[in-house]
């Protein structure tokens, strides 16, 4: 796990059972990873290596620039995604990193053969569109921006096959990879805003 979550040489070699021992414990409680339970590693990875990070980046963006960040969740699975290219399997394991992209720019999977598909589509494009005229999402939903204080829970809207207006108090369980010993680059130098 040191090497897949990336921590291998971000602690020292006495942490490293310690810090396995608290992941298994946070994720699996007692459980041991199996066929059953194998979308909670997902989310183990899901969480290290992409929200954790993204929540710390998008609070830290918020709060230093004047423009208005608008944050969102893309958890729609169409007909196809890049787990099929990733895994070598076309069964549905959920959503994959940059899906989203498969809805606004051409690519090699058919993400326009089912009417849902198509209108994920047309929405995603509407989203970067409007964005990149008007400098904020203009859509048939409110979404509001992400709040210039850092401490405050991200609101954020959540695609699947409906849109939602979410908040959480930290995505991807940050707090708890936080609360690990890691030796990465915001605990190296000082930051100007700390989360």
């Amino acid at each position: 796990m040191p090497h897949i979550l990336h921590y291998n040489y971000t602690i020292s070699k006495s942490s490293k059972k310690y810090v396995n021992d608290k992941i298994r414990e946070e994720y699996f409680g007692k459980e041991h990873v199996n066929r059953e339970n194998f979308h909670i590693l997902i989310d183990v990875i899901g969480d290290r290596l992409f929200k954790a990070d993204i929540d710390k980046c998008t609070r830290i963006h918020a709060a230093n620039i004047k423009s208005p960040v608008f944050h969102y969740l893309f958890d729609y699975r169409g007909a196809h995604s890049k787990t099929e290219i990733r895994s070598g399997t076309k069964g549905d394991i959920g959503v994959s990193h940059a899906d989203d992209t498969m809805y606004v720019l051409k690519t090699t999977l058919d993400t326009l053969s089912t009417e849902e598909d198509r209108s994920v589509s047309k929405f995603m494009v509407d989203v970067f569109e409007t964005f990149a005229k008007y400098g904020e999402p203009k859509i048939e939903i409110e979404w509001p921006e992400v709040s210039k204080s850092i401490t405050e829970p991200i609101v954020y809207l959540k695609i699947t096959s409906t849109l939602d207006i979410e908040d959480e108090e930290t995505l991807g369980n940050r707090k708890f990879w936080d609360s690990l010993p890691f030796q990465e680059n915001e605990r190296l130098f000082t930051a100007k805003t700390e989360l």
